[in-house]
Formats: C-alpha cells, structure tokens, sequence
C-alpha cells in the first residue's frame, strides 16, 4: 500500500480574545471622543522627558500648530525661552499636578498668551504621564488690569466720589469723600446717604 498524506489540523476558540480586542477598540474609541470634545486645549506629556504625547482638536487649532507638530515638541517648547526655568523649578515640587498656575504659552504664529493651567497625573502602567487643560486668561489679565488702573484712579482723584446703591446705601467711599467727611472707608460702606445729606 501507498503511504497517504495527512493533515492536521488545531481549532482553537478566539472568541473572548476578539471580544476583548473589540471591547478595547471601544473603549479607544470611547477616550479619544470624550478627549477631542473637552472644551479647552488638552494636553498629555511624560512628566519624565515633557514631551507631548497627546492632544485635542482643541489644543491643535487654538494653538495653532498640527498634531504631529505638537507631538513632536516639549513643554518648554510652548514656553517663552525666558519661562523655561520657573516651569522646571515649578515642576521639581512635589506635587506640581495639584496646583492651578498662571503660565504664558506661545501660539504657533508667536502671539504670546496668558494661560491658566489645571492638571493631574495619570495612571499608565509604566507610564508617568500628566495632562493639563490650558484656559486662555489673556482677556481677563488685561481687564483686571484696566480695572485696577481705574480703581487706583477713583481713590486717588481730587474731588470726592462716592458709589450710591438704589436704596441709597453707601457701597464704596474713595479717599478724597473720607478725608472730607472725617471716616474711614469701612465705615462709609455700611451707611446711608441719608446719614450724610437729609435732602
């Protein structure tokens, strides 16, 4: 007799593995929409070497720059070269996620904006990694600005001002109106001006 050629062959159920890979698929899928969709830049980096490893649609168009460009930089990059060393003294602290700061960050077209930073780390194994989401204050920093500029001008002016609610309740005294009225400001703000003028 002729020797006849055999096969074997092994079956092997893959069914929980491929559920497995559809459920990470999912829950890829599931992260980078929630991610994308966070309202305010967003940005991810190992703590150990800065770089930025991740980012939102967001980051990419207020900042200017493409994903593979923010990918391919540092956080020092986003910084004023003047910058660089508070950030690395800021993050040398213990807990450097834990703290809301004000930075300044570059746009890619070199606009230089004020930026507040909140953050935490993240879990990864093997991974030290930190995201942050950036809030562009630069709007507000320059009213504040304006609105100490103009406070400092009313307590300061010559004549005496005093700011009056609808129910005649003093609100704010500047230096002038006390200096003429002999009180002090704390005093004026919880009076009437009815105690001041009868008519």
């Amino acid at each position: 007799r002729g020797t006849r050629p055999l096969m074997y062959a092994v079956w092997r159920d893959i069914t929980e593995r491929k559920q497995t890979e559809t459920e990470l698929k999912n829950s890829e899928e599931r992260y980078r929409n929630m991610f994308n969709n966070i309202p305010f830049p967003t940005f991810v980096y190992d703590f150990d070497t800065l770089k930025i490893v991740d980012v939102n649609t967001f980051g990419e168009r207020y900042y200017g720059y493409s994903r593979d460009e923010l990918l391919g930089m540092t956080l020092k990059d986003l910084k004023p070269d003047e910058d660089v060393p508070s950030l690395l003294a800021h993050l040398a602290k213990p807990d450097p996620s834990q703290d809301r700061v004000p930075w300044r960050h570059i746009k890619k077209d070199g606009k230089i904006i004020d930026v507040e930073i909140t953050g935490h780390a993240l879990q990864f194994p093997g991974k030290n990694y930190r995201i942050f989401l950036s809030n562009d204050v630069t709007e507000i920093k320059k009213a504040n600005a304006a609105l100490q500029f103009t406070q400092f001008a009313v307590d300061h002016a010559a004549v005496g001002i005093l700011w009056i609610g609808e129910k005649g309740n003093i609100i704010y005294g500047n230096d002038e109106v006390c200096r003429f009225l002999e009180y002090v400001r704390e005093e004026l703000s919880s009076m009437e001006i009815s105690q001041i003028d009868v008519n």
